[in-house]
């Protein structure tokens, strides 16, 4: 039996054109999400006011701290009540608008729309600001591009 021997792969390139369209995007999530997670993360294990130049670093003792607080307690509490209670009636009082409106015989379509609406709503929103913004007589994208020249 004749042995049959692939062809080695190759390994693929990422053609520059390629990096050139990630890179914005990577230096941005990087700035603004990768940065401050990691420095909040080492802050947490230091002692500083967030002004001088001192700061030490002290481990756990944070974290122990906070374990130990009522207020970090209380307000574990507090979140935790006003969450269930929100939901809990949020889902009630939607549900029972939507038996109500489904109960309903007469204009049952117009009720349905004006429960729908505030979803439209965002949508349509969002096209106005993007249309003032990237307008061409007084969008800010537009004086951006007229400050840098172009």
């Amino acid at each position: 039996m004749a042995k049959t021997t692939a062809a080695p792969k190759k390994k693929r390139k990422w053609p520059i054109f390629a990096i050139l369209f990630i890179l914005p995007s990577f230096v941005l999530y990087t700035s603004f999400v990768i940065v401050p997670t990691v420095s909040s993360m080492y802050l947490s294990f230091t002692s500083w006011d967030g002004v001088s130049p001192d700061i030490r670093f002290i481990g756990l003792s944070n974290f122990q701290e906070m374990l130990r607080s009522e207020r970090v307690h209380n307000a574990l509490r507090n979140t935790l009540i006003l969450s269930f209670v929100l939901v809990l009636l949020e889902n009630v009082a939607a549900l029972a608008l939507a038996m109500l409106v489904d109960q309903v015989r007469w204009m049952r379509n117009l009720f349905r729309s004006v429960f729908y609406f505030p979803v439209l709503l965002s949508g349509v929103v969002m096209g106005f600001i993007w249309t003032i913004i990237l307008n061409y007589n007084f969008g800010v994208f537009n004086q951006f591009l007229d400050m840098l020249g172009l």
